[in-house]
């Protein structure tokens, strides 16, 4: 075929295709307004801003927050002296920090609240997230609203609050998460009602008086050390796989209040003066490790309650292994290694017999050894 008619062939099918019906859309829209195809700001960040046109403060607040509704910081807020840095006077308000640091001016007084609920309005369920707070003259955060009437609540996490002039974080009940609180002049952690507390998965240090100090609380996976009393106070929950070092007493079951009911398992307590204190009634103190680097301090475990069981717990280097000045506890299955005196028990407790295993010869393979009894709630001492 030549080239001319492959040309032709080629000029005749455009023209074809040029020749064909074409069809397009309607020229007139379709009835009704017209709408909008882009999303809005409200659609693309549904949250209020914390800002002086949003939440406009007044004498008592550099910012106050008076609808429910979820708010979030744009910027590192410094509080004036004597006043609350955000201010919460309403119910079921999320605030997140954004990473940014609410900044006090240091000192003592009972004013400067990083964040706090005042009025009657403010009934909880407050959730406060992802950020700093420091330096307060009162409290890094106080919910305390309402603490005879019903629970509030509250969640806080994903935050860090520091060298607070009283305590770091106040509360009637709810739950904390993943936080930070150090340096506070009060408790790290207090709460102001008998309503539930759970703290998880924090880390609580050099406080001047407590770490924790609740009256109902559950304490898990949390590090506590430093504090100038105890590392918790509790008087009715759990305390379960927390580090508790270099407090006055790691663990201290108070006798005021619902002063009954707490478990402490599974927790390792170092270089406290006290490993664990327990006033109050009926509590279940087991498989701890309890020991003292370099010094003899104090007891492992004292009982100056009653009815507390105590067991599968090592205690190691301490003044006195356990120590009971009340009656009707139970202790069995205990090791105490190297105490200077490993138990001081008054008359009227039971106690499980208490052996000095001989020392084994060399084992090769699978005989020998032996702890001198038979009896499964012995107490072991060497």
């Amino acid at each position: 075929m030549s080239v001319r008619r492959l040309r032709r062939g080629f000029v005749l099918a455009l023209l074809a295709v040029g020749s064909a019906p074409l069809s397009a859309g309607p020229l007139l829209p379709p009835a009704g307004p017209i709408a909008s195809t882009m999303k809005t700001l409200a659609e693309v960040e549904p949250r209020i801003a914390i800002n002086s046109v949003n939440t406009p403060g007044n004498s008592s607040a550099m910012f106050r927050i008076t609808q429910p509704g979820s708010y979030y910081l744009t910027e590192n807020l410094t509080v004036n002296p004597n006043m609350a840095g955000i201010q919460i006077l309403t119910h079921t308000v999320t605030i997140d920090l954004n990473g940014y640091r609410i900044s006090g001016t240091g000192g003592i007084n009972s004013l400067q609240n990083g964040i706090e609920m005042s009025g009657p309005g403010a009934a909880g369920r407050v959730v406060i997230r992802n950020g700093t707070i420091s330096g307060m003259s009162a409290n890094g955060i106080r919910l305390t609203n309402n603490s005879s009437t019903f629970p509030s609540q509250h969640l806080i996490e994903n935050v860090i609050i520091t060298d607070s002039g009283q305590s770091g974080i106040a509360l009637n009940d709810g739950v904390i998460r993943n936080c930070q609180i150090d340096g506070s002049a009060g408790s790290g952690i207090l709460t102001t009602s008998n309503f539930e507390l759970l703290v998880e998965k924090c880390i609580i240090s050099t406080n001047t008086i407590n770490g924790i100090n609740a009256s109902r609380a559950t304490v898990l996976d949390s590090t506590v050390s430093r504090n100038g009393a105890a590392g918790i106070r509790i008087g009715r929950g759990i305390v379960r796989g927390c580090t508790l070092t270099s407090n006055t007493q790691g663990v201290f079951l108070s006798d005021g209040g619902p002063a009954f009911g707490v478990i402490v398992e599974d927790n390792l307590m170092c270089d406290n003066a006290a490993g664990v204190v327990a006033a109050g009634i009926n509590s279940m103190i087991r498989r701890n490790v309890i020991r003292a680097d370099g010094v003899r301090q104090q007891d492992g475990i004292s009982l100056t309650g009653t009815g507390h069981t105590v067991e599968d717990n090592m205690i190691v280097f301490k003044q006195h292994g356990i120590r009971a000045t009340n009656t009707g506890n139970l202790i069995r299955r205990n090791t105490v290694i190297v105490c200077n005196t490993p138990f001081s028990i008054v008359a009227f407790n039971r106690v499980g017999v208490i052996v000095i295993p001989p020392s084994s010869a060399p084992i090769v393979g699978s005989s020998g050894g032996g702890l001198g009894t038979t009896d499964p709630n012995a107490n072991i001492v060497y």
